[in-house]
């Protein structure tokens, strides 16, 4: 089981910092081409480079935004 970390201020290059094999990122900040929303880092299952999915919404969408987040954490397990 992944644990997801929600981050609510933008820092650059967090997912370096702070993204394990068994810790993700949940941040809100502003993609260049989709917009404001939530962006999940994660390490892929036996991978070691960060990858990322974006989740369209604002603050307010959190909870809707961790759900997300599990479903996708739970669809990479499961391809595995």
């Amino acid at each position: 089981m992944t644990t997801i970390r929600v981050n609510f201020a933008p820092e650059p290059e967090v997912y370096e910092r702070h993204v394990t094999a068994d810790t993700a990122v949940l941040q809100h900040l502003h993609h260049p081409v989709q917009g404001c929303g939530w962006m999940l880092f994660f390490l892929p299952p036996g991978e070691h480079r960060v990858d990322d999915y974006f989740i369209p919404g604002d603050l307010t969408d959190m909870d809707d935004a961790v759900a997300a987040a599990k479903r996708q954490l739970d669809g990479q397990h499961a391809d595995q």
